[in-house]
């Protein structure tokens, strides 16, 4: 794997992780790899593990405990992050728009069937 460094680095890893936590790989409960570990296995920084565990910690995905490491924490619901709730939240907003397009179609479509009926019948 190509080394990523600082935000994006972090976040990549970060995918990752979540994504291996969410296909079982990691049970809640479970301790994942150390830092030194998933620093050699990804090639990357220690700092930058660090930041995607904490992402994941802050997502509560994991819980890191000082000195013992990070464990996957145990979930009696699927936590959301901010881009799935924004995502949410515009296609909420989608929804309502088209409703209300759907809806000025349909009168205008009446309109121009009341308009053709008048044309029909004055000729």
């Amino acid at each position: 794997m190509q080394q990523k460094q600082g935000r994006l680095g972090s976040r990549h890893l970060a995918d990752q992780l979540r994504d291996a936590i969410d296909r079982g790989e990691h049970e809640p409960g479970e301790q994942l790899p150390s830092y030194r570990d998933l620093a050699a296995k990804y090639g990357l920084a220690l700092n930058t593990v660090r930041d995607a565990v904490r992402l994941l910690s802050q997502q509560g995905l994991v819980v890191v405990q000082q000195g013992r490491g990070a464990f996957v924490a145990e979930r009696t619901e699927e936590p959301l992050d901010e881009t799935v709730r924004a995502a949410r939240a515009e296609l909420e907003d989608v929804r309502k728009r088209l409703r209300a397009t759907t809806d000025e179609l349909s009168a205008v479509e009446r309109r121009l069937s009341d308009v053709v009926d008048r044309i029909a019948r004055s000729q």
